[in-house]
This record gives structure tokens, sequence and C-alpha cells, in this order.
């Protein structure tokens, strides 16, 4: 999908990625995400706390704007 939005939208800096959820840590899901797809993964933690600012449910898609906001 990156790779048809930069071909389709070239004029726009679109970026896709992932956030994995801290209790998935050691689960295996970064590594199954890293065998089934190029898309760049952030893996939050208590620290970063990117899950719950954001309010994210699973699987939810956010689209943001050059100013990082919905």
């Amino acid at each position: 999908m990156q790779a048809e939005l930069q071909a389709e939208y070239p004029e726009l800096d679109i970026h896709i990625l992932g956030i994995n959820q801290p209790e998935n840590i050691g689960q295996g899901g970064e590594t199954l995400i890293a065998s089934i797809s190029t898309l760049p993964v952030v893996q939050d933690d208590t620290t970063a706390n990117i899950w719950p600012s954001w309010g994210g449910i699973w699987r939810d898609v956010y689209i943001l704007d050059h100013h990082n906001e919905v």
C-alpha cells in the first residue's frame, strides 16, 4: 500500500507505520509483523505511551496531516 500511495500521490509525503502495544512486547508480534510485512513498526512501551495517548483500539487506522494531527 505504501508503494501504491507514493506512486499515485508523489506530491504527498505519505508514510504508513504500525504501533505494537506495550503488552505485546516479547509475545512474538514483532517477529510476526517483520516476517509478513516491510511496514515500519514502533514498539510502544510505558515510557512512550503512544497507544493510550491516541486512544488506540486493536487494528485502528489513523490518518494524520503534516502536523501529526488526526
